[in-house]
């Protein structure tokens, strides 16, 4: 059987890189993992451009050795990149960009959307004291997981920046919590390493050759998989935020339906109209003609469909008809399979008659609950009686057009979002903002919303070096103008920002600041307002669960327990209630991390009920944490093609299975007494 091929394109005057690329791929060669190539392998009078093509043809993964030289060689640029993102398209050959030095690779179009997680690369050699080897070693572990068939994490390629500095954070018992590890590993002087229960002394870990005092280490432990576990998946963001994939081996889709616009009489009844009708085919070709002028990159990457009934029909006779609300929209949106519903009504009670434009976001598994439902897109425009019947003439066939424009740029920021590009999602938002013609349509609210969540995921994915505040400014100021123009769902987003602020404060601080009062106050808000779907006040719930939480750690970091237990029981609550509301829309990913940090509440609770020697309450809470976190590891079998849900929630070293491990040691505790 053929070993999997590797192909490795570089420039001849970076040989020496390729050399010692080579030393650790060469690994994978000797346990017969993989076959590499690279053009030095072509023999004297061989023909050069066959043995190419034959090696493109037959490779499973192609590495780009990315320099200065490889980006200005013409040979590389003009016959081996074609080939190579053809096989990409046509055959899922996987392309891994491996920037090797500093050089402007993210002003190369093709380039930059092959490159997954862009704000963490780092050129691998930049100086002296770079981890060459390891970098090197973290590659060749990819590769082999790639052709083994294996799914390779997410902080697998490229890996995070390693640091020995961490920034202060909270304090549980001398040591500061970040991350997922107690940062430091030495407590008074003696290395973590072989942990213990022991099962005579009630109150006492065992780390090494050291007796511990159990109550802070727990909390430790439960503050680090609570908190800090489900930080990363902040109830904001999806539930991973979403990394860039355009070199997956299969195009991304992103298809529109524009419904026939209905006009709505005093009876409350929506009825086909010439009016509506004439509306619906203005906006689809104003959105296609758009669209379609997307340059060709950015089509193939996103290959983007507008569809209509009457204009550009669906295939299989699937027609989408009139749309009166969101749940018709829903409907259409799941029959269809389609992301995105543009529709609206016509209301004739008044005078003039009215036109109200309207979007439809169709959820998408693993991704941020709070984007899900539909929304008024900018102020309704008038439909004034024009020459001829020709919908109130000139000026109205602007403001669609304008709309029109708009809801295009609002599509093409979502394309970019969706796939991780959040920078470039940023970019759409703000530069339409900032367009003349904008400005009239009154759909401003909706794109500061969706700016301050672009700038968001930028603060959350940074490198953890990088100085985000001007990312959080950002948001934060965005979704406050989101918030002035009348856009509800912004305190979500408001809630986001000062949840983020309030994890990176201290314990001292965050009780002495309004930060996490500020991120209760607009989730709180968010989740009893009425004008939110059910959905979007679903996420705002999982939001204020995870603001209470983080309170009651705090406090039961500062030893103030009764007071620390209430807020516990009030996450519990918010955390509960949604539940069955993930369950029956599907979201696995969010219910894992539901599961994840109910439990972690139940144990943090049981824990500090132990030591007021409730030990009858401390049971029942341990048993309950038991119960969710197991719940929490049944959703793989529910979800087994979601590798986030699998890997990250579930079988991490802040996951549900470390929740089961951490819980059952406190249960070994509870009995000894």
């Amino acid at each position: 059987m053929a070993k999997p091929l590797v192909f490795i394109s570089y420039s001849p005057e970076d040989e020496d890189l390729k050399d010692q690329l080579l030393s650790h791929l060469d690994v994978l060669s000797r346990a017969g993992l993989v076959e590499l190539w690279s053009a030095d392998q072509i023999g004297a009078g061989a023909e050069w451009q066959t043995e190419i093509d034959n090696s493109i043809d037959q490779a499973k993964v192609a590495l780009l050795l990315v320099t200065a030289n490889f980006l200005n060689s013409d040979f590389i640029l003009d016959e081996e990149v074609p080939a190579l993102l053809q096989r990409h398209e046509e055959a899922g050959l996987i392309i891994v960009p491996v920037i090797a030095k500093a050089c402007a690779w993210q002003r190369v179009d093709w380039l930059a959307r092959l490159v997954g997680h862009p704000e963490r690369v780092k050129p691998i050699w930049r100086g002296p004291d770079t981890p060459v080897d390891e970098t090197l070693a973290a590659l060749a572990n990819y590769v082999a997981k790639i052709v083994a068939g294996e799914t390779p994490l997410d902080s697998d390629w490229p890996p995070p920046e390693r640091t020995t500095e961490r920034p202060a954070g909270d304090s549980v018992a001398g040591d500061k919590v970040m991350g997922d590890k107690i940062a430091g590993d030495k407590i008074e002087g003696d290395k973590i390493g072989g942990d213990k229960v022991l099962g005579d002394k009630k109150n006492v870990l065992q780390i090494g050759t050291l007796n511990v005092p159990l109550v802070p280490l727990i909390i430790a432990l439960i503050v680090i998989l609570a908190i800090l576990g489900f930080v990363s998946y902040r109830t904001f963001s999806p539930a991973v935020v979403p990394t860039p994939i355009p070199s997956s081996p299969t195009k991304n889709h992103f298809d529109v339906l524009v419904a026939e616009i209905g006009q709505l009489g005093s009876e409350g009844q929506l009825r086909s109209s010439e009016t509506g009708a004439a509306i619906s085919e203005q906006i689809f070709e104003s959105f296609r003609e758009e669209l379609t002028s997307l340059p060709p990159s950015l089509q193939n990457d996103f290959n983007p469909s507008v569809w209509h009934d009457n204009l550009f029909p669906l295939p299989d006779r699937q027609k989408i008809g009139l749309i009166a609300n969101e749940t018709t929209a829903a409907e259409r949106a799941q029959t269809i399979g389609a992301e995105m519903v543009i529709y609206g009504t016509l209301d004739e009670t008044g005078d003039p008659t009215r036109f109200i434009p309207q979007f439809y976001i169709a959820p998408i598994k693993g991704e941020a609950l709070e984007i899900t439902g539909s929304e008024e897109f900018g102020s309704p425009i008038d439909i004034l009686e024009g020459d001829g019947g020709n919908l109130g003439g000139f000026n109205l066939d602007i403001k669609l057009r304008n709309r029109a424009t708009a809801l295009s740029l609002f599509s093409l920021g979502l394309m970019y979002d969706f796939i991780g590009f959040h920078g470039n999602a940023l970019e759409v938002f703000q530069g339409a903002l900032e367009t003349p013609d904008f400005r009239r349509t009154g759909a401003a609210p909706v794109f500061h919303y969706f700016a301050g969540r672009s700038a968001l995921f930028l603060d959350q994915t940074s490198d953890g070096e990088t100085d985000t505040s001007n990312y959080q400014e950002l948001a934060l100021n965005n979704f406050q103008t989101a918030l002035n123009g009348g856009y509800p769902r912004a305190h979500i987003g408001l809630g986001s920002v000062y949840l983020a602020q309030a994890e990176a404060l201290s314990a001292p601080e965050r009780l002495e600041t309004d930060t996490l009062a500020q991120a209760i106050l607009h989730y709180q808000t968010a989740a009893d307002n009425p004008v939110l779907s059910a959905t979007q006040r679903t996420a705002a719930r999982i939001g204020l669960g995870n603001a209470y939480q983080l309170k009651g750690s705090t406090l039961a970091q500062t030893e103030e327990k009764e007071e620390a237990l209430l807020w516990l029981d009030k996450a519990v609550q918010e955390f509960e209630a949604t539940l069955e509301p993930l369950r029956s829309m599907e979201q696995f990913r969010y219910l894992g991390q539901a599961y994840l940090s109910l439990g972690a509440t139940y144990t943090l609770a049981g824990r500090l009920r132990f030591d007021s020697n409730e030990l009858s309450t401390s049971k029942i809470l341990y048993e309950k944490a038991h119960e969710a976190f197991d719940a929490c590891v049944a959703l793989a079998s529910l979800a087994p093609a979601d590798d986030t849900l699998t890997q990250e929630i579930i079988n991490s070293q802040r996951g549900c299975k470390q929740g089961i491990v951490i819980v059952t040691e406190a249960e070994s505790i509870l009995e000894e007494n």
